[in-house]
């Protein structure tokens, strides 16, 4: 018997359903000993992974706000006159800072991916542990 799950990862381009992450979120109730064994190693390994993408998305934060500040002080060589609103309007339309922004909305969804996934770690570890214990239960019945 197995019970898989489904769950969306972003690769900076798109989202698709990995196969390998479905793969992982299997459990082979045939095999729950090895499942068990398997866990830990598949929780460190989205761990490690939800990691870099926290860091990844702080990186493309930092990016943004010095986008942000460039073409603000190129706005205001090139409009001296604008105002607050008018230089806001005009960052917020650059192509740079919105093909940053967009890398950051892909990085934090990233992000919230591996946290996703991790969560579904936990719910798998909880589902093992139960089916453990059902089949404990069915052996002395």
């Amino acid at each position: 018997m197995k019970f898989k799950g489904s769950t969306k990862v972003n690769n900076g381009n798109s989202d698709l359903i990995t196969e390998e992450v479905d793969r992982e979120l299997f459990i082979d109730a045939d095999n729950l000993n090895d499942e068990l064994m398997d866990q830990p190693l598949l929780y460190r390994k989205y761990g490690k992974l939800k990691s870099k993408a926290n860091k990844n998305a702080k990186i493309v934060k930092n990016k943004l706000e010095r986008v942000i500040g460039a073409a603000r002080l190129e706005f205001k060589r090139t409009h001296p006159k604008a105002t607050v609103a008018e230089l806001d309007a005009l960052v917020s339309m650059d192509p740079t800072v919105q093909d940053v922004q967009n890398e950051l909305i892909d990085a934090e969804e990233l992000h919230e991916d591996m946290e996703n996934i991790l969560y579904t770690l936990r719910q798998r570890h909880e589902n093992i542990k139960e089916l453990c214990a059902n089949i404990r239960k069915e052996m002395v019945d």
